[in-house]
C-alpha cells in the first residue's frame, strides 16, 4: 500500500461497521491486485455516509 494511503485508510477502516468491513473483505478478495490501489483510493475519497451503499453495490456486481 502506498504510504500516503495508510493513515487515511486506517481512519476509514476504524469508522466502518462490522457489516461494512465484511463487505470490504469480500470486495478486496474479488479485486485483482492491479486494481487495489484504485479501490483504496475510491474508498478513502467517499464521504462516510455513502460508503455502506457503495460497498454493497460493488459487492453485488
Amino acid at each position: 500500500m502506498p504510504a500516503p494511503q495508510r493513515a487515511p485508510l486506517l481512519r476509514v477502516l476504524r469508522g466502518l461497521s462490522r457489516e461494512e468491513r465484511g463487505l470490504l473483505g469480500v470486495l478486496a478478495q474479488r479485486t485483482p491486485p492491479s486494481r487495489r490501489d484504485a479501490l483504496r483510493a475510491r474508498l478513502i475519497a467517499l464521504p462516510p455516509p455513502r460508503r455502506a451503499a457503495w460497498l454493497a453495490q460493488e459487492v453485488a456486481r
